[in-house]
Order: C-alpha cells, then sequence, then structure tokens
C-alpha cells in the first residue's frame, strides 16, 4: 500500500526548470486527474501538497490546506515548495491555521537559492532538498542553514516514487 498522496494543485511556478518531473510527458501521463472529494484520502499516512509552486496561488493552496484540515484532521500534511514565495505572513498562516502542516521541502535549485529564502526553518519544520551531486557544495556554501540533519537529496531525472500516488487537482 502507498503511504503519501502528493497532490499536484496546479503546474503555475515562478521557475522554469528545464528538469522539473511535471513538464515531463511520461509523469504528467501518470498523474491521477481529481477533484479534492474524489480522492480517498483515507488510504494515505500523508498528504503532499506541491505544483508548480504551492505559494504561486495562496488562494488556492489555503483553500486545499482548509478542506484537508476539515476532513483529514489526522494526516500529516507537508508543502513542497522553492520556498522563494513563502513571507513572514504565509508561515503565520501555516502556524495558527494550519498545525496539520507537519513540514515544508524547500527544493533548492541552485547554491545561492537558499540564501533567497526566508529563514522559514526558525518557524516551521523544514527540509532543504539538494540535487545529490551538488549536496557537498550546498553545505558548504551555507554552514548556517543547511547540514545533514536539515537537507535531503534528489536525483536528476528521478520523479517515480514507489511509496506515492500522485493526483493533479481539478482546481
Amino acid at each position: 500500500m502507498k503511504d503519501t498522496a502528493r497532490l499536484i494543485m496546479f503546474l503555475d511556478c515562478n521557475l522554469d526548470c528545464p528538469y522539473c518531473c511535471n513538464k515531463r510527458d511520461e509523469v504528467f501521463n501518470k498523474f491521477q486527474h481529481k477533484g479534492l472529494t474524489a480522492i480517498d484520502f483515507t488510504l494515505y499516512k500523508n498528504i503532499c501538497i506541491t505544483g508548480g509552486e504551492p505559494f504561486y496561488r495562496k488562494y488556492d493552496l489555503y483553500g486545499t490546506l482548509s478542506y484537508l484540515k476539515t476532513n483529514y484532521p489526522d494526516k500529516n500534511i507537508y508543502i513542497n515548495s522553492n520556498g522563494l514565495l513563502i513571507d513572514r505572513l504565509d508561515i503565520k498562516i501555516l502556524k495558527i491555521h494550519f498545525p496539520g502542516v507537519k513540514g515544508i521541502n524547500i527544493g533548492l535549485h541552485s547554491v545561492e537559492h537558499v540564501r533567497k529564502v526566508i529563514d522559514v526553518e526558525h518557524d516551521l519544520p523544514v527540509r532543504f532538498l539538494i540535487n545529490d551531486n551538488l549536496k557537498e557544495q550546498y553545505l558548504l556554501a551555507n554552514p548556517g542553514r543547511l547540514n545533514d540533519g536539515n537537507s535531503k537529496t534528489w536525483t536528476m531525472n528521478k520523479c517515480d516514487r514507489d511509496n506515492e500516488d500522485w493526483f493533479f487537482l481539478n482546481l
């Protein structure tokens, strides 16, 4: 049984990464296209909200979080983001209104990227996602923020995750 429902809210993003999994036909064609109410979240332990960039359309992000909080309050919710559009108000909203959000996974796309992300990790659990070929370079360039405990690597062109079902939401 798969333990995570990955919700692709939309493909809109403030970045245009050529290696984005969602832009690859072989990945996009695997998405199950459904509305929130058509997904049986009782089958999953975790729910991961992603995009595109979830904070690109904050109204849709907070609407999705409200639905999940109301209907599935026991689920672990994670948000995958590039972190660049998260501001202090977002942190406050997440802390106060959505305690079910267990963490934010911030995908870093360059060594300098982390410097452009506000210090979300002081208020919410954060895991920085780093290209496995560049991990040491990231850690050395950002010793105050990145370490083995708050980072995880990803591999270029490896999009499949055996423990997840991917849903493209009909918003």
